[in-house]
């Protein structure tokens, strides 16, 4: 079959070798050679040839004190100590995840020790098997009596022409940008053909006699493929090498309320369904901060029983508060905006508490389960008197590194499932949003059934299904009414099911947030099915996300589409290679055959990744427009709701397809096994751009799916 190493399930092992004063790290996809002496001299893509590296520079960058190191000249290599892969936070896969990773991913390290004045600098290299991903890191060691200020760091610097770049990927620990990971580029800063992985402001830290700066941690993948989407493929398959805690995909019931009789009496309906965990959420009144001895008690007696019922359990927390007026008090400032907003600063005495007080609640009750509001880093503060940091040049660091990347390896260390709108995956997030504008929620139940298609549809480009959540407003949410909430969901259940259809087949499980799950048998039944269908075929559902027939909204009735759309995931192996969504939310019967692209399936063999479909890719696709963001509030009707086009997708790195090669020759080489609904069974050729013909006919306002097999 292919040997594309996506799909190809060849093994490649990773290989570190030392000669003299030359290292190489290597696994058959990528390869890095340095010399310990000078630095980084190769790094190149070794299937397809490609050198990386247009000059040799040094590979750090580091100013100490005011000082401009040069590292190479400066710092002395003594020796090398072969190390195994690192495990950054503590991950024990549960029930709710979706494939079983081995963790620390499988592969080789090396430590290069250097001695250099008054400090002792480590450089450790990682490389994975089977993914073309190296990971770097660089920790100073003060060995002298005195605090000094790592004023600049960039623990690699590269020189690479602006052709290679486009056929290489960066990613560092130190993220942010609200669940779309639009503040990537600011720790992979790209500038006059030289790629830095690096603090963007500062991060002037003080570290004093005897301590280590650890800085952040970079991971350097080179692609094999050619267009945005395959691109992306690439780097979820890192994901799921690196952080498998991703994969973890619970059902979570968002409950309204601090009651112990109505959280019991939750848990009990939820469990019966097949729901994996219940979290108190926002509007449920939880206070996780609460250090009350009888407060703390009551929650114990709830989340002791939940987890007898095999539940994950636990509450929201605001660990932020922005754009808020209302809040003062010294730990509040204002942050470098030219609008002068007013934020809570998460490097102060205030925040200190806050998470002891938060870590204390989840000793004492045993909860294993969190929303965090925030932490949304990458605001400067000025400082104050209970600050911890000095100013604006330290205090973005600061805040990641006490607010993220230490609460939440404390978190990870009590197998805590981290829900948080923030993009901090490599610090031990599960899950974050898929990509929204909560004013969606507050439309016509039909409008949020093709804007939540449009939110996945857009959001699983960049993120694995189980990456993301997306939202089923049970209760009103803040505005639009009777027409705009699913309850009742017995009354509503035609759009209620439809919702959870498409958020199942999607693998974007949605926050179910209201005051009942279900509320008669009819409801109650539908949802244990897809709860079970989901639990049967996760798997497959969380693999390999194909766009290729995206929902494009009717502008003459915002609640239709204009045509037939798909949700498509696959694996490249086993007996169920994937399944196919199909939806026709008109008011027409739509009969027509469709081409339905398996190359990713791996059922034929191709040599060529083919192009992506025309009008496929995530620019392409236009979010719907409800109005500027945030929204105002409450919004009842439509004319309040326009305005400009969601803001969401605007401030992330993304491209359109690039020009597509369309294949027009084709032969027949193969056949794939369609199962409608899992009852009929169909056999449908599949050509040699990997494209299967399949037809379809659907009445009006309907949807299917098909389970796709390898034939015998």
């Amino acid at each position: 079959m292919s040997k594309y190493w996506v799909i190809s399930g060849e093994e490649y092992k990773s290989k570190i070798s030392i000669a003299d004063d030359i290292l190489t790290l290597e696994n058959g996809l990528i390869k890095r050679i340095i010399n310990v002496n000078q630095g980084t001299v190769s790094l190149s893509n070794p299937e397809q040839g490609r050198e990386y590296l247009s000059e040799n520079v040094s590979d750090v960058e580091l100013t100490i004190d005011g000082n401009v190191i040069d590292f190479y000249k400066e710092a002395q290599f003594v020796k090398s100590e072969k190390i195994s892969t690192i495990a950054d936070v503590h991950y024990e896969p549960t029930k709710c995840a979706t494939e079983k990773m081995p963790y620390p991913a499988k592969g080789e390290g090396i430590k290069l020790i250097y001695q250099g004045g008054n400090f002792e600098y480590h450089i450790i290299y990682e490389i994975f098997d089977n993914i073309p991903v190296i990971c770097k890191r660089l920790h100073i060691i003060n060995k002298s009596r005195k605090t000094v200020t790592i004023n600049r760091y960039a623990n690699d610097a590269l020189r690479i022409n602006k052709d290679n770049y486009s056929m290489f990927y960066g990613e560092t620990s130190y993220n942010g940008g609200c669940a779309l990971n639009s503040n990537r580029t600011l720790s992979v800063r790209y500038e006059n053909g030289t790629l830095r992985m690096m603090f963007d402001v500062g991060p002037d830290a003080d570290l004093k006699a005897g301590e280590t700066f650890t800085g952040l941690r970079s991971y350097e993948l080179v692609h094999t493929a050619k267009y945005y989407e395959q691109k992306m493929i690439e780097v979820k398959q890192m994901y799921r090498h690196i952080a498998p805690w991703v994969l973890e995909s619970p059902f979570i019931y968002h409950i309204l309320s601090d009651n112990s009789f109505r959280i019991r009496k939750a848990m009990d309906e939820i469990s019966e369904i097949g729901f994996d965990s219940l979290i108190q959420s926002f509007g449920s009144k939880v206070n996780l901060e609460s250090r009350r001895d009888g407060y703390i008690k009551k929650h114990k007696n709830i989340y002791d029983y939940g987890k007898q019922k095999g539940l994950e359990v636990g509450g929201y927390t605001l660990a932020i508060v922005k754009d808020y007026r209302p809040v003062k008090g010294p730990e509040c400032n204002v942050y470098a905006d030219p609008k002068g907003k007013i934020m809570r600063c998460l490097a102060t005495e205030w925040s200190t508490q806050y998470w002891k007080d938060i870590l204390n609640f989840y000793d004492k009750t045993g909860a294993n389960a969190i929303e965090i509001d925030g932490p949304y880093h990458f605001y400067q503060c000025e400082g104050g008197e209970t600050h911890l940091h000095k100013g604006l040049s330290d205090s973005r660091y600061l805040q990641w590194k006490l607010s993220t990347e230490d609460v939440f390896k404390e978190l990870r260390e009590r197998n805590v499932y981290i829900n948080t709108p923030d993009w901090m995956f490599l610090n031990g997030t599960n899950k974050t949003g898929i990509g929204y504008e909560e004013i969606a929620f507050s439309e016509p139940r039909k409008h949020q059934l093709i804007s939540s298609r449009i939110y996945n549809y857009k959001g699983t480009f960049g993120k694995i299904p189980s990456m993301g959540w997306s939202f089923i407003p049970l209760s009103v949410y803040h505005g639009g009414g009777k027409a705009a909430s699913f309850a009742p969901l017995g009354k509503n259940l035609f759009d209620y099911e439809w919702s959870v259809f498409q958020h199942v087949m999607s693998g974007v499980l949605p926050c179910f947030r209201g005051k009942r799950l279900f509320d008669d048998e009819k409801s109650k039944a539908m949802l244990k099915k897809w709860v079970a269908f989901y639990k049967k075929y996760k798997k497959v559902i969380n693999g390999i996300t194909v766009h290729f027939m995206p929902p494009v909204i009717d502008e003459n009735n915002k609640g239709r589409t204009k045509d037939l759309d798909c949700i498509l995931n696959v694996i490249p192996y086993g007996e169920v290679r994937g399944i196919l969504a199909v939806f026709n939310q008109t008011d027409r019967e739509i009969k027509k055959t469709i081409k339905v692209p398996l190359y990713y399936t791996n059922i034929v063999d191709v040599n060529e990744i083919p192009a992506p479909y025309k009008g496929s890719g995530i620019t392409e696709v236009k979010n719907p427009v409800y109005g500027e963001y945030p929204p105002p509030y409450p919004v009842e009707t439509e004319e309040e709701a326009e305005g400009t086009e969601s803001q969401w997708y605007g401030r992330s790195q993304i491209v359109a397809h690039e020009e597509i090669e369309e294949n027009i020759k084709t032969s027949i080489i193969g056949e794939a096994e369609f199962i409608k609904e899992e009852k009929v069974s169909e056999k449908v050729s599949v050509d040699s751009n990997a494209d299967a013909e399949l037809y379809v006919n659907l009445p009006p306002m309907s949807y299917t799916y098909y389970i796709i097999k390898k034939t015998i």
